[in-house]
């Protein structure tokens, strides 16, 4: 988006940092865990309640991502394998109490987000200014 002018924006909407503090009290009360991070209960939920058909809940066992850290002793830097370090088995957080009920809770309160997520961004007026300024600034410096 910085390399030339265009005649609109592109925005990312991450979810957890969207949610107000009502719908994040909400996002936990439904959940028996954290959330975890990738295929936890919170992913794992959401897949349950729109494509189950994905979802191998007898793969799991008693078996949790619970994160290892064999690579802090390198920190704060990062390699490829950062992930498999951590997450061997290639989930972080615990699946196992994931439900569809959870996961349309979780969507509900993802939807309301995102939406008005959508109204800011259809109303700013802002980050159309700031990027006329930001090209003209440009070519003031490389003609």
């Amino acid at each position: 988006m910085l390399d030339r002018p265009r005649s609109y924006q592109l925005y990312a909407f991450e979810y957890n940092a969207g949610l107000t503090d009502e719908q994040r009290a909400a996002w936990k009360a439904a959940m028996v865990t954290d959330g975890g991070g990738h295929a936890g209960e919170s992913e794992t939920s959401n897949t349950l309640a729109h494509r189950p058909d994905l979802v191998r809940m007898d793969a799991v066992g008693d078996r949790t991502g619970e994160r290892r850290g064999r690579m802090d002793h390198v920190k704060p830097g990062l390699n490829g394998f950062w992930w498999y370090a951590d997450y061997p088995e290639h989930w972080a957080g615990d699946p196992r109490p994931a439900s569809a009920e959870t996961g349309r809770k979780l969507t509900e309160i993802q939807i309301a987000a995102l939406a008005a997520y959508i109204a800011k961004v259809k109303s700013d007026e802002v980050t159309p200014t700031l990027a006329e300024e930001f090209f003209r600034r440009e070519r003031e410096i490389r003609p």
